[in-house]
């Protein structure tokens, strides 16, 4: 069994994708304010479905930039890429833990740099095992086909998930009071989301660039050869 160690690294077009993914998704979350502010199942269930197709828009839309910079990402040249829906479903999965774990902080009167770090925290913890879990026990996952037909799936050993977690955590602490100014208006909410998101996107994204860059903190994907 072959197994390659592809450093994780968030290159500047890190910052892009954050961007385009804040400003798809906290508009999506204004517009069904109505229903998340109710209840804690329909705010999980929203942020299932924001989450879910955001992501797998952004993926179709950016899957051949993937490929064709797939060297400096996984250090092999991809071919394509197996389990985009897999993708998709971690995303409103990680989303929806959030959402449930925000609605139970606020309503305890946590703040949001408290509240962000930790849903964020747990919703990554979480999916990322659970995706683990299901990878090593079933044919699930996520599968990277290289230029010799070669497949490799996709894991993430438990340091790096532990990492994982703190970094997004941290990136959600800095993000959520910025996406979430738009509460505060009762006018041009819409307008006000998708600023605050581009904005919010924008630092988290150079938020995790600047680590990535500057940091000590060795991260690894974990590519395991399928026979």
């Amino acid at each position: 069994m072959q197994v390659i160690l592809a450093p994780i690294y968030f290159s500047y077009r890190v910052i892009v994708f954050f961007i385009l993914l804040e400003t798809l998704t906290v508009p999506l979350v204004a517009l069904g304010n109505s229903f998340t502010i109710q209840n804690i199942y329909y705010s999980a269930i929203i942020g299932f479905i924001v989450a879910f197709v955001a992501v797998l828009l952004l993926i179709t839309v950016l899957k051949h930039l993937i490929i064709k910079y797939s060297e400096n990402l996984f250090t092999l040249k991809i071919i394509t890429i197996r389990g985009v829906l897999c993708i998709g479903l971690m995303a409103g999965g990680l989303l929806m833990i959030m959402f449930a774990v925000q609605f139970i902080m606020f309503g305890h009167g946590y703040n949001d740099f408290c509240t962000g770090f930790v849903s964020a925290f747990i919703s990554v913890m979480l999916i990322l095992s659970i995706y683990e879990l299901m990878a090593k026990r079933s044919k699930l996952g996520i599968i990277l086909i290289v230029t010799n037909n070669a497949h490799y799936k996709i894991h993430f050993a438990r340091q790096t998930i532990v990492y994982l977690s703190i970094l997004f955590g941290i990136y959600e602490f800095i993000v959520c009071p910025i996406t979430g100014a738009w509460l505060h208006f009762t006018t041009y909410r819409l307008v006000i989301a998708i600023l605050s998101g581009a904005v919010g996107g924008g630092i988290g994204g150079l938020f995790l660039h600047l680590v990535s860059r500057f940091a000590k903190i060795k991260l690894n994907l974990t590519l395991v050869k399928l026979s």
